[in-house]
């Protein structure tokens, strides 16, 4: 949907929230694919799993960006915990690894902390991400990035969700919909501003096995398609 701070699973603790690592799944793996901006040769794929062990949730990653030679690799962790009923937070801990065609490979270190409040069918939720402001060997620096949102389930199959997102002197707005046609089949959809872009998204559920593909309209640079398949268990 875009809009993933207050809503969504595990698969978007590490993206977006690491407080959405405490979801109800008891154990669960995904994959994921991408065709980033329709660019050939450009590739991301991620991986990952989760496990809950008493109230303690966990997750981990691998995501891999490549064109060419030329790859970045996200390998990461996300420890979460409910706080008070209703209330959870989390820490999510990536080594960002750079590695370029004649250049050894560099791995920096980053740290994300995220909250959720959720009471009946609604939730509100705060993440801050890159809070140590890494630096690469080059002088690139990732700028801290503050994300807040609230989510809303109107009824039961419809569900509606806003963030607001800060990083330096940028800011965007996500809106994001989820339509529940029926338990197996999910319809989402979205924009974002600054620049505007709008997304798609279809989801198929079969028991234990889901799943997902998903469409972003970028004006300037391209569209992306990606496709994902994940299994869990409650």
């Amino acid at each position: 949907m875009g809009a993933g701070v207050a809503v969504g699973d595990w698969r978007q603790s590490l993206g977006f929230n690491p407080a959405l690592t405490a979801s109800k799944a008891r154990l669960a793996a995904a994959v994921v694919y991408a065709q980033p901006y329709g660019l050939k040769g450009l590739n991301c794929a991620w991986t990952g799993v989760k496990f809950k062990m008493g109230n303690f949730h966990s997750v981990f990653g691998l995501q891999m960006l490549g064109l060419n030679s030329n790859n970045e690799i996200d390998i990461a962790s996300a420890l979460a915990l409910p706080i008070v009923k209703g209330l959870s937070g989390g820490l999510a801990i990536h080594g960002l690894i750079q590695h370029f065609h004649d250049i050894s490979p560099e791995i920096v270190p980053v740290f994300d902390l995220g909250f959720r409040w959720t009471i009946d069918r609604f939730s509100v939720a705060i993440a801050l991400q890159r809070l140590n402001s890494p630096r690469f060997r080059n002088d690139d620096e990732l700028f801290p990035r503050l994300r807040a949102g609230i989510a809303w389930e109107l009824v039961e199959p419809v569900l509606l969700a806003i963030d607001l997102e800060k990083e330096a002197q940028v800011e965007r707005l996500f809106w994001g919909t989820e339509f529940r046609l029926f338990p197996e089949l999910v319809v989402r959809a979205g924009f974002e501003t600054a620049p505007f872009s709008l997304r798609l998204g279809l989801g198929v559920r079969l028991n234990w096995l889901g799943l997902d593909y998903g469409y972003q309209y970028h004006p300037q640079i391209g569209d992306t398609h990606s496709w994902g398949m994940k299994g869990q268990w409650d």
